[in-house]
């Protein structure tokens, strides 16, 4: 009973592990159009270009995306 408890275990640790994350935006979403307060459209890759350096959130919402920016410190 143990080992069928220890091997189950291990599985799904093996399974939740295999789930890795994306590093990178793709091509798609690089060239999303996006309106910013003052009417211009921007790509999501024109903004990343302007935020380098910086560190940002991004807040999806229902009234749009929100983007809030900090400089980072080296």
């Amino acid at each position: 009973m143990k080992k069928i408890i220890v091997s189950f275990i291990v599985a799904l640790g093996l399974i939740s592990c295999s789930n890795a994350q994306k590093t990178e935006f793709s091509k798609e979403a690089l060239a999303d159009k996006m309106m910013s307060v003052d009417g211009t459209e921007l790509t999501f890759s024109d903004i990343l270009k302007n935020m380098k350096e910086k560190l940002l959130l991004l807040m999806f919402g229902p009234l749009g995306v929100r983007i809030a920016s900090k400089e980072c410190q080296k």
